[in-house]
């Protein structure tokens, strides 16, 4: 389809208009992978609202049906955040072999990855600081949850400090370079 313009044309409005998507970029490689994993992935029940799920790590984000019940950040091992949609609830994991998540209707306050565009690396996510790092092919679109209310913060970006503030629901919503570290903290 190279040789003939109107070809190129249509591809060309295709890939603007896939650019233009909230959607996370994914070549085929590590989506054969994501598949595979996915049919492989064990959920064992550890206790009330406990479960271990183990796979191999490519699966990054797990579905739930929404019940209400979130992850409760500081009791869960491997869970870096989560996004409610609709009546289904995505929860986002670090990659490893075995994530511990625990639901709670009362979770303590803790930053989390609400989403992003971008695959992103934590080297630290607590309560009040996360730290990133990210790679795409354009520029990230990243929301950050589980702040306070309206909460003052500085977002570091590969050094510089840019003051930032949460909105009412305690989420921050920003954008970073295609390749960038990036450090938030309380003001």
């Amino acid at each position: 389809s190279g040789d003939n313009l109107p070809s190129m044309n249509a591809l060309k409005q295709l890939y603007e208009w896939c650019l233009t998507q909230e959607l996370h970029s994914v070549t085929a490689a590590p989506f054969a992978r994501m598949v595979r994993d996915a049919l492989k992935t064990k959920v064992y029940h550890l206790g009330p609202n406990r479960f271990l799920l183990r796979n191999d790590g490519f699966l990054g984000t797990f579905r739930l049906p929404w019940t209400g019940s979130v992850p409760d950040m500081a009791a869960c091992i491997g869970v870096k955040g989560w996004r409610q949609h609709g009546d289904q609830m995505y929860i986002h994991t670090s990659g490893e072999r075995d994530t511990v998540l625990t639901l709670s209707a009362q979770p303590r306050q803790h930053f989390y990855l609400e989403s992003s565009t971008a695959e992103i690396r934590f080297t630290n996510l607590e309560a009040n600081l996360a730290e990133m790092q990210m790679k795409d092919f354009r520029p990230c679109q990243v929301v950050i949850a589980g702040a306070r209310p309206n909460q003052p913060v500085n977002v570091v970006i590969d050094g510089k400090t840019h003051p930032y503030q949460a909105d009412a629901q305690g989420r921050l919503k920003m954008q970073f370079p295609s390749e960038c570290r990036v450090k938030i903290l309380p003001r």
